[in-house]
């Protein structure tokens, strides 16, 4: 959802892959000593109910519990953990096919980490969507001048926007056509949906933009109730 901080999370954990937590925060129990490192949203970080500085490296001792709690700023975090360097054979790290880690899971890292936090705010945790005029750009204008909420519907597959639906023309039947991640697609009613990495690749509905590269990382820090705005990209 934010490659950004994924990718940030990974380096100063030295792994290549991460825990992607969502909104509704992470219990784990510590079954020995350890580190990760967690980047994302900004929310509360404990460990034994004591306060952890965020966006950068924590650590842990066996026995400990950590919380991983509600975003204040954003809605995604990625924690990787020092020594994991690959998905468990379960397959548990998986998104597309739906596997997710449950309850009494037990993910496996070794080792330490120098303790090492960002040196600026996340720049993906605020900002308007810049966005490319899609294969129904005529729809554009419509799009970039309404103001949209973020629904509680959301989850990777895409984020349902609420606003005054826009007047959709009688655009006939529209063929399945490829679509990219971070599309934005209207639905029959007329109000955005944002499709997210776990979306489908085709889709029969139109679309009047895609979000640029760089704004594409926002999709991910975007939670229920957050006000949003399009700025079409200027060249």
């Amino acid at each position: 959802m934010d490659r950004t901080a994924w990718r940030l999370a990974t380096q100063m954990a030295g792994t290549s892959v991460a825990l992607e937590v969502g909104p509704f925060g992470l219990i784990a129990q510590a079954t020995t000593d350890g580190a990760f490192a967690i980047v994302g949203a900004e929310r509360p970080v404990l460990v034994s109910g004591q306060p952890q500085e965020g966006q950068g490296v924590v650590r842990y001792r066996e026995g400990d519990t950590v919380e991983i709690g509600y975003p204040s700023r954003g809605a995604w975090s990625y924690l990787a953990l020092a020594g994991l360097t690959s998905p468990a054979e379960s397959g548990w790290l998986g998104s597309v096919s739906s596997v997710r880690v449950q309850r009494g899971d037990l993910i496996t890292g070794r080792g330490t980490l120098p303790l090492r936090r960002l040196a600026e705010p996340l720049s993906t945790l605020e900002g308007p969507l810049v966005v490319l005029p899609g294969p129904h750009k005529e729809l554009l204008s419509a799009l970039v001048s309404a103001e949209w909420r973020v629904s509680p519907t959301m989850d990777r597959t895409g984020i349902r926007l609420e606003g005054t639906a826009l007047p959709l023309p009688d655009m006939g039947s529209i063929p399945s056509e490829p679509q990219v991640i971070a599309t934005v697609q209207l639905t029959t009613g007329g109000t955005p949906i944002l499709i997210g990495p776990d979306g489908p690749t085709i889709g029969g509905y139109p679309k009047p933009a895609i979000i640029a590269d760089g704004s594409r990382d926002r999709i991910g820090q975007l939670k229920p109730g957050d006000k949003l705005a399009f700025v079409e990209h200027s060249t």
